[in-house]
């Protein structure tokens, strides 16, 4: 148990056992409110620096991470980007932006190095990560985290639900903008296990 300025026992909260790193579209606010830590988009390069007194006393460092197609879908949507490609469809203006190597301008100012659509950018650095969940087995990944860190969590809410209906993921992709996209997606598709559409 830590203590306080007081010396007096203090009770470990599971933000003090658990560093989870919240890469944007993958349920991580949702995972975040279950494990009752706070939904922090700071890449782990960066956390290692601010929770280093967590780090030290054993606090242990997980994260989710999507299939980059499908994820690709997600961020295309939830950021605005289907309103710069007015076509006839959504599936359209998503093949349009694939097309031309998925231009955007979003940038989370606190970490100016980590590219939308690159997840390494925010899970890869020099201390490995002690779990990788996935997007695809949210409540697997979240008994496997409260496992991990000895934590208690909450059930796990459906946050940031989509604004409005859309197609399958698999939908928006051509065999063409599959290997188009092998060189933004391919190594890490191949790290982590995941297949092309």
């Amino acid at each position: 148990m830590a203590t306080n300025p007081n010396n007096q026992p203090q009770r470990m909260t599971n933000e003090d056992k658990l560093i989870f790193i919240h890469v944007p579209k993958t349920a991580g606010r949702s995972m975040a409110r279950a494990l009752m830590v706070p939904p922090d988009h700071t890449p782990l390069a960066e956390r290692l620096d601010k929770d280093s007194h967590h780090i030290a006393a054993g606090a242990k460092i997980a994260t989710l991470i999507r299939n980059p197609w499908s994820r690709a879908v997600s961020c295309f949507c939830h950021f605005g980007l289907f309103q710069k490609y007015k076509t006839v469809n959504i599936i359209d203006g998503f093949r349009l932006w694939a097309g031309q190597g998925f231009p955007h301008d979003w940038q989370l100012a606190r970490c100016p190095r980590a590219r939308l659509l690159h997840q390494e950018d925010w899970i890869e650095s020099t201390r490995p990560l002690d779990y990788i969940g996935h997007y695809e087995d949210l409540e697997g990944s979240l008994r496997d985290m409260a496992a991990l860190a000895g934590i208690e969590v909450l059930p796990l809410p459906h946050l940031n639900k989509r604004r409005f209906e859309r197609p399958e993921w698999r939908d928006f992709w051509t065999p063409e903008l599959v290997n188009k996209s092998m060189k933004a997606f391919g190594d890490f598709a191949e790290r982590y296990g995941y297949e092309k559409p």
